[in-house]
């Protein structure tokens, strides 16, 4: 299992990555080598926001990211992702959001 922290959120959107990142790619390719050798993957996104409602992949800003991420779903990975309640003293997971790939 791989989190993700998710600050990026765009109307109800979330959207990962905010930049381009090499090593988020590379552990989606690990979760599918994972796969591939018979184990289950998941990968979860926590959206340190309470106004998240979806997540998506950030395509603009990372497009190889998206592409091993739908590559990776495609072969069994589960993808899940949460917003959050965030305080001064807490950041609480709330509930669990939509994950449009």
């Amino acid at each position: 299992m791989e989190t993700k922290c998710v600050t990026l959120v765009n109307g109800e959107m979330a959207l990962f990555p905010d930049a381009p990142t090499i090593r988020g790619a590379r552990h989606v390719l690990d979760l599918t080598e994972a796969i591939r050798e018979g184990y289950e993957a998941w990968i979860v996104f926590v959206c340190q926001r309470e106004d998240a409602r979806f997540l998506s992949p950030n395509e603009s800003a990372d497009p190889h990211f998206t592409e091993t991420l739908r590559m990776a779903y495609d072969l069994g990975l589960k993808v899940f992702a949460f917003n959050c309640e965030v305080t001064e003293r807490e950041i609480t997971l709330k509930d669990r959001i939509g994950v449009i790939l």
